[in-house]
């Protein structure tokens, strides 16, 4: 099971109270003791307009929302004793998502007048596919672990080669009833044209079958599952963010995607919005640049499903059909990043004064219930 440990029963003075039900479509109600309010009686960390707290709450309520109806939904159509490819029991599924999220422990710390804000502990039940605040959860811990990891390779790549480029491909099959057969297809046929790259890569014959895809030194890619909007079928695709060592003809890629396929041939294949950026700083971290990538990423690491496109039924069925196959991978200079984390939960702030409050389910919502503040001996007083 992902996400961190419960929340510590006391580890920083507690200075006083919160209340206030976190609902996406009603006001919020914040009461502070006054023992925690600064003198002159205004604590920017408590305020419910520019609280990033109550902006996140409200984000994972609605998620957690979406992730009762599934577990109902899971309750009331799948028969008892059900169990899934790997042998997990459908009951004890629903039992971790009504689990999931019923309490959560926050850390804002502010610095030159900026509030950072990270979920410091919580119980999470790791069903990425069924659970749409374990998705937003690993999706962000992934991005905040990774993002240097890429930059890493991307930036010397880019300043050593005099053509280099960042690229965002994303090949499609033609939709289909069967989301097994659909799914089946786009992964063997995604896994045939690395094997051609491989095998021209590492051949020396001049006879050997070129393919555009050995222009690529390496990338990360992630499966998406979803109905066509017109067909309503089926229509699995693939999105890969790939360092190449020039511009890809977009026209080979097709011609190369219909011969695997058989029935496709789409494939776009864009610049990364972040280009320019990490071309004129390629071996520095700016943060600017930094949150380019990750906007760029956004769109290849998304969710495996867009829930709220989904109904619960096809939501079920997806997990039944990718249930223990890979949905993200690397390669090439990327090999070895990992495409996947357990942790749902930031790393807590060791050498910062920072303010402490737990969001716990409550009926429909989250109820903001505890505020401690915490000053490490080194740190300046709030």
């Amino acid at each position: 099971m992902g996400g961190g440990p419960e929340p510590p029963a006391s580890s920083a003075m507690r200075t006083g109270t919160e209340t206030g039900q976190i609902a996406a479509a009603t006001p919020l109600l914040i009461h502070v003791h006054k023992a925690s309010a600064p003198s002159d009686g205004h604590n920017p960390l408590l305020d419910p307009t520019t609280d990033t707290v109550v902006k996140r709450v409200n984000r994972y309520a609605k998620a957690r929302r979406r992730a009762l109806q599934m577990a109902s939904w899971i309750a009331d159509n799948v028969p008892a004793g059900s169990r899934l490819a790997g042998g997990r029991d459908v009951r004890s599924i629903v039992q971790d998502i009504e689990g999931c999220g019923n309490l959560l422990e926050f850390q804002d710390a502010t610095a030159e007048g900026d509030t950072e804000t990270r979920l410091s502990a919580g119980k999470f039940c790791g069903k990425f596919r069924l659970d749409p605040l374990c998705a937003i959860r690993r999706q962000a811990r992934w991005l905040r672990e990774t993002l240097p990891k890429l930059m890493g390779v991307i930036g010397p790549y880019l300043a050593s080669e005099p053509y280099a480029t960042v690229q965002l491909m994303t090949p499609t099959i033609k939709s289909g009833r069967s989301l097994h057969r659909r799914f089946a297809h786009l992964t063997r046929s995604w896994r045939a044209w690395q094997l051609d790259r491989r095998r021209f890569i590492s051949s020396k014959s001049p006879r050997a079958q070129y393919t555009e895809l050995s222009r690529v030194a390496g990338g990360v890619f992630a499966i998406e599952i979803k109905r066509g909007s017109g067909s309503k079928q089926w229509h699995p695709h693939l999105h890969a963010v790939v360092l190449c060592e020039a511009p890809l003809d977009q026209e080979r890629l097709q011609s190369e995607w219909r011969r695997i396929t058989r029935d496709s041939f789409m494939v776009d294949v864009r610049d990364l919005y972040s280009l320019g950026g990490l071309r004129s700083m390629p071996d520095t971290a700016d943060e600017a640049v930094m949150m380019s990538l990750a906007d760029d990423l956004q769109e290849v690491v998304k969710y495996a499903v867009k829930f709220g496109d989904m109904t619960l039924r096809d939501n079920w069925l997806v997990e039944r059909v990718v249930f223990g196959r890979r949905l993200r991978g690397s390669f090439g200079n990327f090999h070895g990043i990992p495409m996947d984390t357990d942790q749902c939960c930031d790393d807590v702030f060791e050498d910062r004064p920072y303010i402490t409050r737990v969001a716990e389910w409550v009926g429909d919502s989250y109820e903001l219930s505890t505020v401690e503040q915490f000053q490490p001996d080194e740190a300046a007083p709030f």
